[in-house]
């Protein structure tokens, strides 16, 4: 067997596009906004169901706590950022339907 190496040269990102600036590279400047799930200490709360797997012959009764606050943390994170996506959806689409009128109306007239 061979092995074909790809000589294409790596593209140059956008210039509106940050990397490796606190994990939040390869988004653009505008988008960039806290997320307290992602950017705080609260996100080490998703693996709290790993460090009580193993201390799990230690100290059996911290397992199912451990889940609570992991499923927790998800489904939390799961309800902001589809509650802000809904908004943002929402938004968008009073955007187009203003347009689409202001538009509509326009060439009545």
């Amino acid at each position: 067997t061979t092995l074909i190496m790809s000589t294409s040269k790596k593209l140059d990102p956008p210039a509106d596009v940050l990397h490796h600036d606190r994990k939040k590279h390869h988004m653009p400047v505008e988008t960039m906004e806290y997320n307290v799930f992602r950017d705080s200490p609260l996100r080490y709360l998703g693996y709290a169901n790993e460090v009580g797997e193993s201390f799990r012959y230690q100290f059996p009764r911290f397992v199912t706590p451990s889940y609570v606050l992991s499923f927790g943390y998800c489904v939390a994170d799961a309800v902001v950022s589809g509650k802000k996506a809904y908004e943002e959806g929402s938004i968008l689409l009073a955007r187009e339907e203003a347009s689409s009128s202001s538009s509509s109306s326009s060439s009545s007239s």
